[in-house]
């Protein structure tokens, strides 16, 4: 068996910068596999989001980010979650509703 160097799996997001190439994947958390290992990757109904300034690949300090913000789709029948973002990048509320039918 040959192993690949370089090889990484893991779980990212699109990259929206305005530089990137299109169908850009930005890592979100990755690790090299193991032979045999077995990697069981579970999808959630929560998602915390938080606001502020960063750039992509570099670190960014949780003090000028503005406070996490708690999405929770559990025992929800709703698919969208809309929330209205602040000057100071804080949200009042957040609001549920079905999903929206595309065009």
């Amino acid at each position: 068996m040959r192993l690949l160097a370089n090889v990484y799996v893991g779980i990212g997001r699109n990259d929206t910068s305005p530089t990137a190439a299109p169908n850009s994947i930005v890592p979100v958390a990755v690790w090299s596999p193991k032979p045999e290992q077995i990697c069981k990757i579970t999808p959630s109904r929560v998602f915390w989001i938080v606001f502020g300034q960063s750039v992509p690949g570099l670190c960014t300090s949780f003090i000028d980010l503005g406070p996490p913000v708690k999405i929770d789709f559990t025992d929800r029948s709703e698919t969208t979650a809309t929330i209205d973002l602040q000057s100071d990048y804080t949200c009042d509320a957040v609001e549920f509703s079905p999903a929206t039918e595309r065009a």
